[in-house]
């Protein structure tokens, strides 16, 4: 049976821009991460898909990241909490050894903790890691949309103004969202992606969204590093 990865790979390609992760890399992250994730990075590498909307990055580099993100949460261990993947714009694809999926979207300033929602009929019994991305080529999806009357997406046209993103680049608003900046194409600006996400995830916590009824809206749960010392 293919893995999603490889359905991946037919809907858009081989990761772009790749780079190889040494493989004693991959040996350590064994039973840590997805192994149908790992055998994805074994054979092509970290790159990104449809000109940086999104990317592949090495868990390492971005540790101290997810330490300042879920520092002492109850849950969600940062120890044990890796991060695989990020948008343009900063929606952060994590993978939690206990919980597995996450997303932190951290323009916005919030999260998903998919084991967190109740159940729906059909749900699988794994909460797949890739599912996020079959939504990736979507107009819209992982995308940030401009506060005007019309409501259009942002990435498409920060790509035909600034040019595509290198690995480890990000779109990001100046001023941040957070300290009153506006979601406009002219406040945009290419970034060091570990230096701009470390300046957003420090302009406040993010409130865990979670569906607690079938058919519900998300709803504010608790904040992510929330525990105490």
């Amino acid at each position: 049976m293919e893995s999603d990865f490889t359905e991946l790979v037919g809907k858009y390609g081989p990761p772009a821009h790749a780079v190889p992760i040494a493989p004693a890399e991959l040996d350590a992250l064994a039973g840590r991460l997805p192994s149908e994730l790992l055998a994805f990075w074994r054979e092509y590498g970290l790159g990104m898909w449809l000109d940086g909307k999104f990317q592949f990055c090495r868990p390492a580099d971005y540790a101290e990241l997810v330490e300042q993100i879920f520092e002492n949460d109850p849950d969600l261990l940062p120890s044990a909490t890796h991060m695989v993947g990020f948008s343009a714009f900063g929606e952060l694809l994590l993978w939690n050894e206990q919980h597995e999926r996450v997303l932190v979207n951290l323009p916005w300033l919030t999260a998903r903790v998919r084991a967190f929602d109740a159940p729906e009929p059909g749900d699988p019994p794994h909460l797949l890691l890739a599912t996020p991305l079959f939504r990736l080529g979507r107009e819209g999806s992982f995308d940030v949309f401009e506060r005007d009357d019309a409501a259009e997406p942002l990435f498409a046209r920060a790509l035909a103004r600034l040019g595509p993103l290198d690995l480890g680049q990000c779109y990001g608003f100046v001023p941040m969202l957070a300290f009153g900046g506006s979601a406009k194409l002219d406040r945009i600006e290419r970034l060091d992606a570990e230096v701009h996400f470390s300046l957003l995830a420090g302009a406040g916590r993010c409130p865990v969204m979670a569906v607690q009824t079938p058919g519900g809206h998300p709803a504010p749960l608790r904040e992510l590093g929330s525990g105490t010392e």
